[in-house]
């Protein structure tokens, strides 16, 4: 064992043999860390990167990257700069979902617009309207479970927007209605802030 040649040798997610690393598909080089980008959706699904270590490790850009499938549904946004400490991207859902309800008329004080905040609104959308479940909205309160996961929420207008100019207008991530989508960015009381997918 004290001669063994793989004894010095880190193959990284792959494996020694006689001093030689046998990298599993996706990977190459010789301590197996280089990536081939043609395998990144393999990589993602096999929970062997994220989106970010695909960026860092890989010779990819954010575009990229934008349509592949992670957690239960598209990329459409992944945080380079390191800009929110709670999670490393965005995904869209992988469907519509047409659940019609009335709306809660009540000023709910979700009134973020930028990225990183649809979730927080969708929060307080939740907890002002959850006194009134007459008006409970599936989707719209947070407590929506698709393909496995349940933390889904309603996105803010700008989040909502990088969806159209990520996925939809790139023709990635499904298929999008062309017309309008709601956000969770609140205007007032009556109403929210919604997008055209067709003309923006």
């Amino acid at each position: 064992q004290e001669n063994d040649p793989c004894n010095q040798i880190d193959c990284g997610k792959g494996s020694c043999f006689d001093g030689d690393c046998l990298c599993p598909l996706g990977y190459f080089g010789f301590n197996c860390v280089e990536i081939d980008p043609f395998y990144a959706q393999d990589l993602l699904d096999k929970g062997y990167e994220t989106p970010l270590s695909l960026l860092e490790k890989a010779d990819l850009k954010p575009s990229d990257i934008y349509g592949l499938t992670y957690k239960g549904g598209y990329i459409f946004y992944i945080d380079t700069n390191d800009e929110f400490p709670n999670f490393e991207g965005l995904v869209a859902a992988p469907f519509d979902v047409y659940e019609m309800a009335p709306a809660c008329a009540h000023e709910t004080g979700a009134t973020d617009r930028e990225i990183g905040t649809g979730n927080r609104n969708t929060q307080k959308i939740s907890k002002v309207c959850s006194d009134h479940p007459q008006h409970a909205q599936p989707l719209t309160f947070g407590n929506m479970s698709l393909t496995g996961y349940d933390d889904w929420f309603l996105p803010s207008i700008n989040e909502l927007k990088l969806i159209r100019s990520h996925l939809y207008q790139l023709g990635r991530g499904g298929e999008f209605f062309p017309g309008w989508y709601w956000s969770s960015t609140e205007a007032d009381g009556q109403k929210a802030y919604r997008q055209d997918f067709l003309s923006g």
